[in-house]
């Protein structure tokens, strides 16, 4: 009886398998790991959708902020296929979020006029005043994109100092490719959920653990967290190192 309820699950997950896909979604630049995908990845994944007729919604609203522009690949729109969205905005490259504008770009009337139905029943339009200063900014693009690098490329440098001064054992660090966000591990295994409840309580300072990503216990990723690299002026690095250093990896000394 095991051995039928066995391979009665197995033909349904072959039924599952066997479905049709309606969309693949994407987001490079990633967050919160901030990777890339390879170029000949990229467009296979592409070719893929266009084989299986699947919608291919891709999230970059991080494009434009790749470290080294050679990783930035072509938007899903440039890629000649009709059934790719594209959501961007001015909130992350541009650093902008207070505007509160987006859009998406996409080939397909279809699509196109199936989200402004929809968006006729929901915000019917933006702020005038977030439309204007958005279309300014985007004539902008090219300074407010420098700006935002400069911030990322001066985070990250002081962040790979504070995990260095750490010590090896602390932390596994994964540098980012693109993006304003990184996502390191603990060394060990050890739960980013305690670590980020640790340093709440005594910093009041804020790491994203990864279960908030749907990566929990059993998942490979539980002991990740997300840290973001675009402030200026980087607040909380020092709070976080302290208690990294004083109080987590004192913990570890303990227990040895």
């Amino acid at each position: 009886r095991g051995q039928q309820q066995q391979q009665q699950q197995q033909g349904q997950q072959g039924q599952q398998a066997r479905r049709p896909v309606k969309m693949v979604v994407t987001n490079f630049p990633h967050n919160p790991t901030g990777k890339v995908l390879p170029r000949g990845d990229w467009e296979s994944l592409v070719r893929a959708c266009r084989a299986a007729g699947a919608w291919l919604f891709s999230d970059e609203m991080y494009r434009g902020l790749e470290h080294r522009p050679e990783a930035r690949l072509p938007s899903a729109v440039e890629m000649g296929y009709d059934r790719a969205i594209v959501l961007s905005g001015v909130s992350k490259t541009m650093g902008l979020p207070g505007l509160r504008i987006g859009w998406l770009a996409t080939r397909s009337r279809e699509a196109l006029d199936a989200v402004a139905a929809l968006k006729d029943y929901t915000t019917i339009c933006c702020a005038g005043p977030s439309e204007v200063l958005a279309l300014i900014a985007l004539r902008h693009r090219d300074a407010l994109v420098a700006r935002c690098m400069a911030v990322v490329r001066r985070n990250l440098g002081l962040l790979q100092e504070a995990f260095a001064a750490a010590g090896e054992g602390a932390l596994r660090w994964d540098p980012p490719q693109a993006g304003s966000t990184c996502f390191p591990a603990l060394a060990g295994g050890r739960s980013a959920d305690a670590f980020s409840d640790g340093l709440i309580a005594a910093h009041s300072t804020l790491v994203l653990p990864a279960s908030q990503f749907g990566c929990g216990p059993g998942s490979g990723l539980a002991n990740r967290f997300r840290l973001g690299l675009g402030r200026a002026d980087m607040a909380g690095l020092d709070k976080f190192s302290r208690y990294l250093r004083e109080v987590w990896l004192a913990d570890d000394q303990q227990a040895l």
